[in-house]
């Protein structure tokens, strides 16, 4: 589903942002917390960088093994992955479980997805949410984007349209771009809020400024048809062309843009 579409930028994000602990390799980091286990964190971290996966994977193995939660969330992404070693997920949700326990809401969110698409587990709706709704107590904005939709479709938990909106809310305020252009399509639409195009449109430009392609091409077809900003036929060709040469953008999206191309004549401006 397009809820889970980006699952390596969730890990990468997570592990830079939504962390529990202290965010650069240090001796704090770390259980005992010898400065020597600090630099071999930071020895770990830069073979990953230059993708030296199978020397980082080793190091972050005997980290994780001292309970560190960082590395015990890279162990999970790399086998998730398949960096390093060979892909299992069932070893990728074990190591994930391990740092959940302990608190880290990266690891407690890809817990979440790994239950609700059945990946290493069983597919678990009830325990996806469980799982999202602990990272989401914690600030983590895929969680809290992930479990609205859990909401709203009554997947895992009772249908709930409020909670739903309050879900989308924080993630979006958290400038998670999926987040802001669900968000955005309620204030185009009045789904649930007052219609304000205007406001749909600076969502749309926030997740868009975030290569998000659903809402380079929303925000194109609001300058094509002049809603919530002046008509612009330049700004909006140069939005969908963003959209359709995006890496993450899908056979569906690139014919919606074809579709805004040729109703607009965008190939005129």
């Amino acid at each position: 589903m397009d809820r889970f579409r980006a699952i390596s930028t969730l890990i990468l994000a997570g592990l830079l942002q939504g962390f529990v602990t202290a965010q650069t390799p240090n001796s704090d980091r770390l259980a005992p917390g010898t400065v020597a286990a600090g630099r071999l964190l930071q020895e770990a971290d830069t073979l990953f960088r230059q993708k030296q996966y199978k020397k980082a994977f080793d190091l972050y193995q005997a980290l994780a093994q001292q309970e560190d939660l960082f590395a015990q969330c890279r162990v999970g992404q790399m086998y998730y992955e398949g960096l390093g070693v060979e892909q299992d997920l069932r070893k990728a949700f074990r190591a994930y479980l391990r740092a959940a326990k302990a608190g880290a809401p990266v690891a407690q969110c890809m817990l979440g997805v790994m239950s609700y698409e059945g990946q290493g587990t069983l597919p678990d709706y009830k325990a996806a949410a469980q799982w999202y709704a602990k990272a989401a107590k914690q600030g983590n904005d895929m969680a809290q984007f992930n479990l609205a939709l859990m909401y709203r479709d009554g997947q895992g938990v009772p249908k709930d349209p409020a909670k739903f909106l309050e879900l989308l809310k924080k993630a979006a305020d958290r400038n998670n771009p999926r987040a802001l252009f669900e968000l955005g399509n309620l204030f185009r639409d009045g789904r649930m809020v007052k219609r304000n195009l205007r406001k749909a449109v600076k969502l749309y430009a926030r997740a868009a400024e975030q290569g998000e392609p659903a809402a380079q091409l929303a925000l194109g077809l609001a300058y094509c048809r002049g809603e919530g900003v002046p008509k612009d036929l330049t700004k909006g060709k140069r939005c969908v062309k963003l959209a359709y040469d995006s890496p993450d953008a899908d056979d569906a999206l690139r014919r919606k843009c074809e579709g805004v191309w040729n109703r607009f004549k965008l190939y005129d401006h």
